[in-house]
């Protein structure tokens, strides 16, 4: 919990309102590709992306592909939130 610094600056209206975008954009995300979010955890653990296509079951190239439409998706929807 180290890394986590109280804002002083956020209202309570500010904190549920991101929080509302985070989780619409986990649920898209979740919908458009599934490994997401074990992929995250992956490359916050410091696992390789060739390590981590192995690990979800699909050829490098295509895991790398898969999030870049994503990523692009996501931006349609959310801008510079991401």
């Amino acid at each position: 919990m180290g890394d986590k610094r109280e804002d002083p600056s956020a209202d309570i209206e500010s904190v549920v309102a991101d929080k509302l975008v985070l989780d619409q954009l986990f649920n898209r995300l979740d919908k458009l590709f599934p490994e997401a979010r074990r992929i995250g955890e992956l490359r916050m653990e410091g696992v390789s992306d060739r390590d981590i296509a192995d690990l979800v079951g699909i050829p490098r190239s295509t895991f790398r592909s898969r999030l870049e439409k994503v990523e692009a998706l996501l931006r349609e929807d959310y801008g510079n939130i991401i």
